[in-house]
């Protein structure tokens, strides 16, 4: 079992197993990494790095499926990853953060982020929701 063929495993697993499936794994190809798991909608890790605040690359193997849906009049079409990898830079440190759109829960996406230790997974995640629920300037009601 390696992290390139994981996505591949998962999804050929029976929908009401393939988040336990990912927990049960990844602790085994990361016995010495941080880990959390999340399903929080506001954890945008696109709209952190449109900001400048990361750096995400997403690998090419394995292969990253991308759906595109039209966010409205004004936005146009956006990208969104359904199962991918990414390596994540911020602050100095090196995370990979796991996509993948699973079918339990309500088809919410599941995130599963790697770094050197728990606090570090847990700080970027509050950098990151913190950021994707402050409200705009432009957005504040008088």
């Amino acid at each position: 079992m390696d992290l390139e063929n994981l996505i591949d495993e998962i999804l050929r697993e029976p929908a009401f197993v393939m988040g336990y499936e990912l927990s049960q794994r990844l602790p085994v190809l990361f016995p010495d990494r941080g880990i959390l798991e999340g399903v929080a909608p506001t954890f945008n890790v696109q709209a952190y790095a449109d900001a400048g605040f990361c750096i995400t690359a997403p690998r090419s193997v394995p292969h990253a499926q991308w759906t595109t849906f039209w966010a409205g009049p004004g936005f146009g079409n956006v990208d969104r990853p359904q199962q991918a990898i990414f390596d994540v830079t911020w602050e100095g440190e090196r995370l990979t953060l796991l996509i993948m759109h699973l079918n339990d829960q309500g088809g919410q996406y599941h995130y599963y982020l790697v770094a050197r230790e728990r606090d570090i997974a847990d700080r970027f995640h509050d950098a990151v929701c913190t950021y994707n629920t402050q409200v705009a300037d432009d957005e504040l009601l008088v």
